[in-house]
Order: C-alpha cells, then sequence, then structure tokens
C-alpha cells in the first residue's frame, strides 16, 4: 500500500471515529473538486487533500477560496521545511488546515495546524521554533 493510500485510509477512519458521537455527517465522497475527500457535514463542508510528501502547494493554495480545506501530510522535517516556504501563502487561507500524522503509531497521532490562526499568536522570527515544538508531540514518520 503506497503512503498516499495509508493516508487516506487512516483520514478516512479518523473522520468516522471523530464522528461517533455528533452523527454529523451526511456524505463523503472521494476524488471531488480536485480534492481527495469531500466530506458533507450538517456543520459545513470540509475538503481534504492528502499529500504524504509535500513536493507543491500551488494547486492546492490556488484552489481554497472560502473552503475549509485540510492537507493530510505525514509527520517528516521536511514536510515542516516545506510548509515554512510555502507560509505566506498559507496564512492568506483562514480555513486551512494541515494535519501531520504518523499513522503507524498508536492507531494514528497526529497534531495539526492553521497557518492563519497561529500567525495572529505567533511572535517575529519563531515560525520554525514553533512548528518544531508541535512536530515534536508525534514522532517522526521514517
Amino acid at each position: 500500500m503506497s503512503e498516499k493510500e495509508m493516508l487516506k485510509e487512516w483520514t478516512l477512519q479518523d473522520i468516522k471515529t471523530r464522528d461517533l458521537f455528533f452523527k454529523r455527517i451526511n456524505s463523503i465522497e472521494e476524488n471531488k473538486n480536485g480534492f481527495d475527500l469531500f466530506i458533507n457535514k450538517k456543520t459545513g463542508d470540509s475538503y481534504y487533500a492528502i499529500i504524504p510528501f509535500i513536493t507543491s502547494l500551488d494547486e492546492i493554495m490556488k484552489d481554497i477560496g472560502d473552503r475549509q480545506v485540510n492537507i493530510i501530510v505525514l509527520n517528516t522535517k521536511e514536510n515542516i521545511d516545506k510548509l515554512i516556504k510555502k507560509w505566506e501563502e498559507a496564512i492568506k487561507h483562514r480555513n486551512l488546515c494541515f494535519l501531520f500524522v504518523n499513522p503507524k503509531i498508536n492507531g494514528g497521532r497526529k497534531w495539526f495546524v492553521y497557518p492563519y490562526n497561529h500567525e495572529l499568536i505567533l511572535e517575529p522570527g519563531t515560525l520554525k521554533q514553533s512548528l518544531m515544538v508541535l512536530f515534536k508531540t508525534v514522532d517522526e514518520w521514517k
């Protein structure tokens, strides 16, 4: 199974598990509007892009608009570095979330960051340091 297939399977399981109590999901669709997953919920729609190793975010960034977009990546130092390079673009999108995942630990461990919100509380010059603190809360994907 490829990293992308593994992350997609993990993401679907995580979404369904988190919805067990609230029962807000109306439907789940795959490959809609250029995204890997589309979740229609009573509280609003969410799009998921599964990108195990960030190579480019340009295509996704231009398609975000006002949508709730979650980008699922493996928890690697390289993915942190790529996000930092795209940070100025990422902070323009209020509803953009990055989930850094290691699906092999205890059924999957994750941490997430909303760049727009993170930027609001970030001390100047501390972006890399703050992301590395979050990164270290989950073992790195190897």
